[in-house]
Protein backbone atom coordinates (compact mmCIF):
# COMPACT_ATOMS: atom_id res chain seq x y z
CA UNK A 1 0.00 0.00 0.00
CA UNK A 2 1.43 3.37 -1.02
CA UNK A 3 0.56 7.02 -0.49
CA UNK A 4 1.04 7.54 -4.21
CA UNK A 5 -0.29 6.40 -7.56
CA UNK A 6 1.48 3.22 -8.71
CA UNK A 7 1.66 1.96 -12.28
CA UNK A 8 2.82 -1.59 -13.01
CA UNK A 9 4.04 -2.18 -16.57
CA UNK A 10 4.90 -5.67 -17.81
CA UNK A 11 7.80 -6.24 -20.22
CA UNK A 12 7.74 -10.03 -20.31
CA UNK A 13 6.14 -13.04 -18.67
CA UNK A 14 2.77 -13.21 -16.94
CA UNK A 15 2.10 -11.25 -13.77
CA UNK A 16 -0.81 -11.63 -11.37
CA UNK A 17 -1.91 -8.53 -9.49
CA UNK A 18 -4.25 -8.73 -6.51
CA UNK A 19 -5.95 -5.43 -5.71
CA UNK A 20 -8.02 -5.78 -2.57
CA UNK A 21 -10.40 -8.69 -3.23
CA UNK A 22 -9.94 -8.89 -7.02
CA UNK A 23 -7.23 -10.57 -9.11
CA UNK A 24 -6.00 -9.69 -12.58
CA UNK A 25 -3.53 -11.24 -15.00
CA UNK A 26 -1.23 -8.97 -17.02
CA UNK A 27 0.57 -9.93 -20.22
CA UNK A 28 3.58 -8.26 -21.91
CA UNK A 29 2.90 -4.65 -22.89
CA UNK A 30 -0.03 -4.31 -20.47
CA UNK A 31 -0.28 -2.14 -17.37
CA UNK A 32 -2.43 -1.57 -14.34
CA UNK A 33 -2.86 1.63 -12.33
CA UNK A 34 -3.31 1.37 -8.57
CA UNK A 35 -4.82 4.27 -6.65
CA UNK A 36 -3.39 5.64 -3.41
CA UNK A 37 -3.85 3.39 -0.38
CA UNK A 38 -5.22 0.42 -2.32
CA UNK A 39 -3.81 -2.78 -0.81
CA UNK A 40 -2.23 -4.85 -3.56
CA UNK A 41 0.15 -7.72 -4.24
CA UNK A 42 2.23 -8.62 -7.31
CA UNK A 43 3.16 -12.21 -8.16
CA UNK A 44 5.09 -13.63 -11.10
CA UNK A 45 3.52 -16.54 -12.98
CA UNK A 46 6.61 -18.44 -14.03
CA UNK A 47 10.24 -17.35 -13.85
CA UNK A 48 10.64 -14.87 -16.71
CA UNK A 49 8.49 -12.00 -15.46
CA UNK A 50 10.01 -8.57 -15.94
CA UNK A 51 8.13 -5.48 -14.75
CA UNK A 52 8.66 -1.80 -14.11
CA UNK A 53 6.80 -0.02 -11.32
CA UNK A 54 6.27 3.72 -11.56
CA UNK A 55 5.37 5.66 -8.41
CA UNK A 56 3.85 9.11 -8.98
CA UNK A 57 3.98 11.24 -5.85
CA UNK A 58 0.87 12.64 -4.20
CA UNK A 59 2.41 16.07 -4.79
CA UNK A 60 1.71 15.46 -8.49
CA UNK A 61 -1.51 13.45 -8.29
CA UNK A 62 -3.76 13.81 -5.25
CA UNK A 63 -6.46 11.35 -4.24
CA UNK A 64 -8.87 14.28 -4.38
CA UNK A 65 -8.15 14.57 -8.11
CA UNK A 66 -10.26 11.47 -8.58
CA UNK A 67 -10.06 7.70 -8.63
CA UNK A 68 -8.62 6.00 -11.69
CA UNK A 69 -10.13 2.94 -13.32
CA UNK A 70 -7.56 0.25 -12.65
CA UNK A 71 -8.92 -3.10 -13.75
CA UNK A 72 -7.28 -3.88 -17.13
CA UNK A 73 -10.30 -5.31 -18.93
CA UNK A 74 -12.28 -2.18 -18.13
CA UNK A 75 -9.35 0.00 -19.12
CA UNK A 76 -9.48 -1.63 -22.53
CA UNK A 77 -13.08 -0.62 -23.22
CA UNK A 78 -11.42 1.80 -25.64
CA UNK A 79 -8.32 -0.05 -26.78
CA UNK A 80 -6.96 3.04 -28.52
CA UNK A 81 -6.83 4.98 -25.25
CA UNK A 82 -5.41 1.99 -23.37
CA UNK A 83 -2.54 1.36 -25.79
CA UNK A 84 -1.87 5.08 -26.13
CA UNK A 85 -1.45 5.25 -22.36
CA UNK A 86 0.74 2.12 -22.43
CA UNK A 87 2.96 3.97 -24.92
CA UNK A 88 3.04 7.02 -22.65
CA UNK A 89 4.15 4.86 -19.72
CA UNK A 90 6.79 3.11 -21.82
CA UNK A 91 8.10 6.49 -23.01
CA UNK A 92 8.41 7.69 -19.40
CA UNK A 93 10.37 4.57 -18.43
CA UNK A 94 12.67 5.08 -21.44
CA UNK A 95 13.30 8.72 -20.51
CA UNK A 96 13.95 7.92 -16.87
CA UNK A 97 16.30 5.04 -17.71
CA UNK A 98 18.11 7.26 -20.20
CA UNK A 99 18.60 10.04 -17.61
CA UNK A 100 16.47 12.53 -19.52
CA UNK A 101 16.22 16.06 -18.04
CA UNK A 102 13.70 16.40 -15.22
CA UNK A 103 11.53 18.82 -17.21
CA UNK A 104 11.17 16.20 -19.99
CA UNK A 105 10.26 13.51 -17.46
CA UNK A 106 7.67 15.77 -15.81
CA UNK A 107 6.08 16.49 -19.19
CA UNK A 108 5.60 12.73 -19.62
CA UNK A 109 4.29 12.32 -16.06
CA UNK A 110 1.77 15.12 -16.57
CA UNK A 111 0.75 13.60 -19.91
CA UNK A 112 0.06 10.28 -18.18
CA UNK A 113 -1.93 11.94 -15.39
CA UNK A 114 -3.90 14.03 -17.89
CA UNK A 115 -4.82 10.92 -19.89
CA UNK A 116 -5.92 9.11 -16.72
CA UNK A 117 -8.06 11.98 -15.50
CA UNK A 118 -9.54 12.89 -18.89
CA UNK A 119 -10.11 9.39 -20.25
CA UNK A 120 -9.85 6.82 -17.47
CA UNK A 121 -11.40 8.44 -14.44
CA UNK A 122 -13.97 6.39 -12.52
CA UNK A 123 -16.52 9.19 -12.50
CA UNK A 124 -16.53 9.47 -16.30
CA UNK A 125 -16.30 5.77 -17.06
CA UNK A 126 -18.99 4.18 -19.29
CA UNK A 127 -21.49 2.04 -17.39
CA UNK A 128 -23.71 -0.75 -18.64
CA UNK A 129 -22.09 -0.48 -22.06
CA UNK A 130 -23.19 3.15 -22.48
CA UNK A 131 -20.97 6.24 -22.59
CA UNK A 132 -20.89 8.33 -19.43
CA UNK A 133 -22.12 11.53 -21.04
CA UNK A 134 -22.26 13.55 -17.84
CA UNK A 135 -22.05 17.32 -17.88
CA UNK A 136 -19.17 19.05 -16.10
CA UNK A 137 -21.45 19.92 -13.17
CA UNK A 138 -22.63 16.29 -12.92
CA UNK A 139 -19.03 15.06 -12.90
CA UNK A 140 -18.22 17.49 -10.09
CA UNK A 141 -21.22 16.21 -8.12
CA UNK A 142 -20.26 12.54 -8.68
CA UNK A 143 -16.69 13.28 -7.67
CA UNK A 144 -17.79 15.07 -4.50
CA UNK A 145 -20.05 12.09 -3.61
CA UNK A 146 -17.16 9.64 -3.96
CA UNK A 147 -14.94 11.78 -1.74
CA UNK A 148 -17.76 12.37 0.77
CA UNK A 149 -18.39 8.62 1.19
CA UNK A 150 -14.69 7.88 1.68
CA UNK A 151 -14.32 10.72 4.19
CA UNK A 152 -17.26 9.45 6.28
CA UNK A 153 -16.49 5.73 6.33
CA UNK A 154 -15.89 5.86 10.08
CA UNK A 155 -19.40 7.19 10.77
CA UNK A 156 -22.84 5.61 10.88
CA UNK A 157 -23.45 7.23 7.52
CA UNK A 158 -27.05 6.90 6.35
CA UNK A 159 -28.60 7.70 3.01
CA UNK A 160 -30.80 10.31 4.74
CA UNK A 161 -27.77 12.05 6.26
CA UNK A 162 -25.93 12.13 2.92
CA UNK A 163 -29.02 13.38 1.08
CA UNK A 164 -29.42 16.15 3.65
CA UNK A 165 -25.77 17.21 3.31
CA UNK A 166 -26.14 17.36 -0.50
CA UNK A 167 -29.53 19.11 -0.24
CA UNK A 168 -31.32 16.56 -2.43
CA UNK A 169 -34.09 14.08 -1.71
CA UNK A 170 -33.27 10.63 -0.34
CA UNK A 171 -35.13 8.98 -3.22
CA UNK A 172 -33.21 10.96 -5.85
CA UNK A 173 -29.86 10.23 -4.19
CA UNK A 174 -30.65 6.51 -4.01
CA UNK A 175 -31.48 6.29 -7.71
CA UNK A 176 -28.55 8.54 -8.66
CA UNK A 177 -25.98 6.42 -6.81
CA UNK A 178 -27.42 3.24 -8.35
CA UNK A 179 -27.13 4.77 -11.84
CA UNK A 180 -23.58 6.03 -11.29
CA UNK A 181 -22.04 3.24 -9.22
CA UNK A 182 -24.04 0.36 -10.64
CA UNK A 183 -24.97 -0.72 -7.11
CA UNK A 184 -27.18 0.47 -4.30
CA UNK A 185 -25.95 2.92 -1.68
CA UNK A 186 -25.41 0.43 1.14
CA UNK A 187 -23.49 -2.07 -0.99
CA UNK A 188 -21.30 0.68 -2.43
CA UNK A 189 -20.55 2.02 1.05
CA UNK A 190 -19.81 -1.46 2.41
CA UNK A 191 -17.40 -2.14 -0.46
CA UNK A 192 -15.47 1.02 0.35
CA UNK A 193 -15.46 0.19 4.07
CA UNK A 194 -14.16 -3.34 3.51
CA UNK A 195 -11.42 -2.12 1.18
CA UNK A 196 -10.22 0.33 3.81
CA UNK A 197 -10.65 -2.15 6.67
CA UNK A 198 -8.26 -4.50 4.85
CA UNK A 199 -5.45 -2.00 5.42
CA UNK A 200 -5.87 -2.32 9.21
CA UNK A 201 -6.43 -6.07 9.15
CA UNK A 202 -3.04 -6.58 7.47
CA UNK A 203 -1.23 -3.44 8.57
CA UNK A 204 -2.04 -3.20 12.26
CA UNK A 205 -2.60 -5.26 15.39
CA UNK A 206 -5.97 -3.69 16.10
CA UNK A 207 -8.60 -6.16 17.35
CA UNK A 208 -11.24 -6.98 14.76
CA UNK A 209 -14.01 -5.39 16.83
CA UNK A 210 -12.07 -2.09 16.87
CA UNK A 211 -11.61 -2.21 13.09
CA UNK A 212 -15.32 -2.92 12.71
CA UNK A 213 -16.18 0.13 14.80
CA UNK A 214 -13.53 2.28 13.10
CA UNK A 215 -15.15 1.81 9.69
CA UNK A 216 -18.72 2.36 10.77
CA UNK A 217 -20.11 -1.19 10.87
CA UNK A 218 -23.00 -1.67 13.28
CA UNK A 219 -21.46 -4.81 14.81
CA UNK A 220 -18.49 -7.16 14.46
CA UNK A 221 -20.84 -9.92 13.28
CA UNK A 222 -22.21 -7.73 10.48
CA UNK A 223 -18.66 -6.66 9.55
CA UNK A 224 -17.58 -10.32 9.32
CA UNK A 225 -20.56 -11.21 7.10
CA UNK A 226 -20.00 -8.29 4.71
CA UNK A 227 -16.22 -8.80 4.58
CA UNK A 228 -16.67 -12.51 3.78
CA UNK A 229 -19.00 -11.58 0.91
CA UNK A 230 -16.17 -9.76 -0.87
CA UNK A 231 -12.99 -11.47 0.32
CA UNK A 232 -14.21 -15.03 0.84
CA UNK A 233 -12.97 -15.04 4.45
CA UNK A 234 -13.98 -13.45 7.72
CA UNK A 235 -11.66 -10.60 8.86
CA UNK A 236 -9.96 -12.91 11.41
CA UNK A 237 -9.49 -15.68 8.83
CA UNK A 238 -8.15 -13.18 6.29
CA UNK A 239 -5.62 -11.83 8.78
CA UNK A 240 -4.48 -15.35 9.68
CA UNK A 241 -4.10 -16.30 5.99
CA UNK A 242 -2.35 -13.19 4.67
CA UNK A 243 -0.62 -11.42 7.57
CA UNK A 244 2.43 -13.67 7.43
CA UNK A 245 2.60 -13.08 3.66
CA UNK A 246 2.36 -9.31 3.97
CA UNK A 247 5.97 -8.41 3.26
CA UNK A 248 8.05 -5.52 2.04
CA UNK A 249 9.64 -5.37 -1.40
CA UNK A 250 13.04 -6.13 0.15
CA UNK A 251 11.82 -9.57 1.23
CA UNK A 252 10.85 -10.60 -2.30
CA UNK A 253 13.09 -12.65 -4.56
CA UNK A 254 13.53 -9.97 -7.20
CA UNK A 255 16.38 -9.11 -9.50
CA UNK A 256 16.93 -5.43 -10.21
CA UNK A 257 17.64 -4.72 -13.87
CA UNK A 258 20.51 -2.24 -14.05
CA UNK A 259 20.06 -1.33 -17.72
CA UNK A 260 16.37 -1.38 -18.53
CA UNK A 261 17.10 0.22 -21.91
CA UNK A 262 18.03 -3.21 -23.22
CA UNK A 263 14.47 -4.30 -22.58
CA UNK A 264 12.96 -1.16 -24.04
CA UNK A 265 14.34 -2.13 -27.46
CA UNK A 266 11.44 -3.94 -29.11
CA UNK A 267 13.76 -6.16 -31.13
CA UNK A 268 15.30 -7.61 -27.98
CA UNK A 269 12.37 -7.58 -25.57
CA UNK A 270 9.59 -10.08 -25.34
CA UNK A 271 7.04 -7.38 -24.65
CA UNK A 272 4.30 -6.82 -27.20
CA UNK A 273 5.32 -9.83 -29.32
CA UNK A 274 2.65 -10.95 -31.76
CA UNK A 275 2.11 -14.04 -33.87
CA UNK A 276 0.41 -13.30 -37.17
CA UNK A 277 -1.11 -16.00 -39.33
CA UNK A 278 -1.04 -15.33 -43.08
CA UNK A 279 -3.56 -16.86 -45.41
CA UNK A 280 -2.84 -15.32 -48.80
CA UNK A 281 -3.27 -18.31 -51.10
CA UNK A 282 -0.12 -17.27 -52.94
CA UNK A 283 2.40 -19.96 -53.89
CA UNK A 284 5.53 -17.82 -53.59
CA UNK A 285 5.97 -14.56 -51.59
CA UNK A 286 8.75 -12.37 -50.24
CA UNK A 287 8.15 -10.73 -46.85
CA UNK A 288 10.05 -7.81 -45.34
CA UNK A 289 9.52 -6.95 -41.67
CA UNK A 290 10.28 -3.31 -40.82
CA UNK A 291 10.56 -1.94 -37.27
CA UNK A 292 8.40 1.13 -37.98
CA UNK A 293 7.57 3.58 -40.72
CA UNK A 294 9.81 6.36 -39.42
CA UNK A 295 13.01 4.35 -39.05
CA UNK A 296 12.33 2.09 -42.06
CA UNK A 297 14.85 -0.33 -40.55
CA UNK A 298 14.47 -3.85 -41.90
CA UNK A 299 14.51 -6.45 -39.15
CA UNK A 300 14.06 -9.59 -41.20
CA UNK A 301 13.46 -11.00 -44.68
CA UNK A 302 11.41 -14.13 -45.32
CA UNK A 303 10.74 -16.11 -48.45
CA UNK A 304 7.66 -18.33 -48.22
CA UNK A 305 6.92 -20.90 -50.90
CA UNK A 306 3.49 -21.56 -49.43
CA UNK A 307 1.85 -18.68 -47.57
CA UNK A 308 -1.35 -20.53 -46.70
CA UNK A 309 -1.52 -20.69 -42.91
CA UNK A 310 2.07 -19.43 -42.48
CA UNK A 311 2.84 -17.94 -39.06
CA UNK A 312 5.32 -15.10 -38.56
CA UNK A 313 6.34 -13.38 -35.32
CA UNK A 314 6.76 -9.63 -34.98
CA UNK A 315 7.73 -7.30 -32.12
CA UNK A 316 6.25 -3.94 -31.24
CA UNK A 317 3.10 -1.97 -32.00
CA UNK A 318 4.49 -0.20 -35.07
CA UNK A 319 5.96 -3.13 -36.98
CA UNK A 320 5.30 -2.96 -40.72
CA UNK A 321 5.01 -6.10 -42.87
CA UNK A 322 5.56 -5.74 -46.62
CA UNK A 323 4.40 -8.68 -48.71
CA UNK A 324 5.36 -9.04 -52.38
CA UNK A 325 4.65 -11.77 -54.85
CA UNK A 326 7.98 -13.41 -55.70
Amino acid sequence: MHDCLEIIYVFSGQVEVKVSFERFSLSPGEFIAINQYDVHAISAVGEDALIATVHISDTVHLADDGFIVWWPEALKYDSGIYWKQAGNIRALITQYAGNAPERIIMISVNNIIRTFLNELKVEAFPRNGRPADYSENELLRIHSMYIYMYEHLDERLTLDKMASDFAISTSYLSHYIKAVLGDNYQNALNTMRCERAETDILGSRLPIYEISDKYGFSSSRYFAAVFRKYFGYSPAEYRKKYLSRTISHSDNEETVVENILDYLDDRRSKGRRHSITLSLNLPDVDISIISNVESAETIDHLHLRDSRGAVINVDGDETVIIIKKA
